[in-house]
């Protein structure tokens, strides 16, 4: 008995010995542990664009760190660890930035590896982005729109229109055949491709129309409801056909504005001859309205013959060109049915032709009628059809293989936008029908204007496109080399007609 109560006794010191000697170590592991827990993590920065957190805590003296993070805690102990020398920002790898990310860092010194932090949860400031500024280039059967980087801006796409801020029916269509349109947020430009050749459906984007395509870019943060910004929408014309060399003719057509005589037709010859105009194709003038401002224009120029009873005139310079026939035909008028448009044409041949062979050429002056009581789209109809009758007139030219010109009042026909089969716009109709439209060329000079300027000075349409009426349009000669819509003119601080002279620098191709 006594035996065994020394032996517990003895079993008890040494117990009470071991714990009396091992127990400052263990509170120096616990206190050194203790003292190198990190805490006070937080999100101190962001590299938006590379998607990447920049991650900060309070720092423990003496140490280096390694940290860690995964988009859940339990999966915390399977993700790479990486070191850092700082507590005051460390920047982790590519995130995806609209996810919570887990952190955890521990410190390391003097050979010791502290306890991981707790996980704390961090996430991107998505902020939204600005509004993004667009450009464009032209190029061959395309254009090209062009923007910079926005910030915060995680993808982009590009909106095409064949109308002004996207009126052209139907659902919005983007250049991207992506998902949604969506470029990247490394993209920098979209190209739209028009159509090679003009028909039905084409939206009347071809080269030959004329016309452009309307673009505007959206930069949107993908990590944000809604953090969406547009650009203004912007007008761009591909790049048009070159003229072939040939004999020059600055063509140009006047709406002279309900038969001007004296001091108003003498204003609109100075108009014309000051521009350089070779031949102008007149609307709105008679013979004896034609003969003034042909008496004004000097002698030097000549009236086309066309007979009593025609609106539309052609007055030429004789000195560069001789009229080898000239005449008229009928187009209907919707106003008044009954009453046909008797439309002018001169056959004409260069003076002085150039190195290579010279071709005549037919000039065809044309003022097509509505009637307001029918809807705009019947208006249209109306116009196409007019053009048609006119084709079908100039086919029956005895030289019908020679170019023409086809310069006028065409009336608007833009508007109800769309192309419904049946109800195409005289301009369309003529470009379907093989013409070319002249502002299709290399150099254009105020095409934001309307060519309409209702007695009044004019200022740019905001859309980038000026309405027009008034077109030169060509079968035979595919290209030009300058347009001109003649903007803010006036003689002695009057302006002569409600409509701008308009003209093309055009070459009769050498066969």
């Amino acid at each position: 008995m006594l035996r065994r109560l020394s032996r517990l006794l003895i079993a008890l010191l040494c117990t009470a010995l071991l714990v009396t000697l091992t127990s400052p170590a263990a509170d120096a592991r616990r206190k050194n542990k203790k003292g190198m827990r990190v805490a006070g993590i937080t999100r101190v920065g962001q590299d938006w664009y590379n998607s990447r957190l920049k991650v900060g805590w309070r720092a423990v003296p003496g140490s280096s760190y390694q940290m860690r993070w995964s988009y859940h805690p339990s999966k915390l102990s399977y993700s790479k660890v990486i070191g850092s020398g700082t507590s005051g920002g460390t920047y982790s790898g590519a995130l995806h930035r609209g996810k919570t990310w887990y952190f955890q860092v521990r410190a390391i010194r003097s050979g010791r590896v502290g306890p991981w932090s707790p996980a704390r949860g961090l996430n991107f400031i998505n902020y939204w982005p600005k509004a993004p500024t667009l450009s464009r280039v032209s190029q061959p059967g395309a254009v090209q729109f062009k923007w910079a980087y926005t910030p915060y801006s995680s993808r982009y796409r590009v909106r095409w229109s064949a109308a002004w801020y996207g009126q052209w029916p139907g659902s919005a269509s983007y250049i991207s055949r992506t998902p949604g349109g969506w470029l990247g947020q490394t993209a920098r430009q979209s190209t739209y491709t028009v159509p090679s050749k003009p028909s039905q459906g084409d939206n009347f984007l071809a080269v030959g129309y004329a016309n452009p395509v309307f673009g505007q870019v959206e930069a949107n943060n993908g990590y944000r409801a809604g953090a969406s910004q547009l650009s203004k929408w912007v007008a761009a014309f591909p790049t048009p056909a070159a003229p072939r060399p040939g004999d020059p003719v600055r063509m140009g057509t006047y709406n002279v504005q309900l038969y001007p005589t004296g001091a108003r037709a003498a204003s609109i010859a100075r108009n014309i001859s000051s521009h350089g105009v070779t031949v102008a194709a007149l609307q709105e003038s008679n013979t004896a309205s034609a003969s003034a401002i042909r008496a004004a224009l000097g002698s030097a120029w000549s009236l086309a013959a066309s007979g009593s009873g025609t609106g539309q005139q052609i007055v030429y310079r004789k000195d560069k060109f001789r009229a080898l026939s000239s005449g008229r035909f009928n187009v209907p008028n919707p106003k008044s049915p009954s009453s046909p448009l008797a439309t002018p044409w001169v056959r004409l041949a260069p003076v002085k032709p150039g190195s290579g062979k010279s071709q005549n050429f037919y000039v065809v002056s044309v003022h097509f009628s509505e009637d307001a009581r029918k809807s705009r789209v019947y208006q249209n109809r109306d116009s196409g059809l007019a053009a048609k009758a006119a084709m079908t007139a100039i086919n029956g030219f005895s030289h019908r293989t020679e170019p023409v010109i086809v310069a006028g009042d065409i009336r608007y026909g833009r508007e109800p936008y769309g192309d419904p089969a049946g109800y195409t716009p005289a301009q369309p109709t003529f470009v379907r029908g093989g013409y070319y439209d002249a502002m299709a060329a290399l150099t254009k000079v105020n095409t934001g204007y309307s060519v309409v300027n209702a007695g009044a000075r004019q200022t740019p349409h905001p859309s980038g496109l000026g309405p027009r009426s008034d077109h030169i349009l060509t079968k035979g000669i595919r290209g030009s080399r300058a347009y001109v819509n003649v903007v803010n003119w006036s003689s002695g601080g009057s302006i002569p007609s409600d409509h701008n002279l308009v003209y093309a620098d055009l070459l009769i191709p050498y066969l």
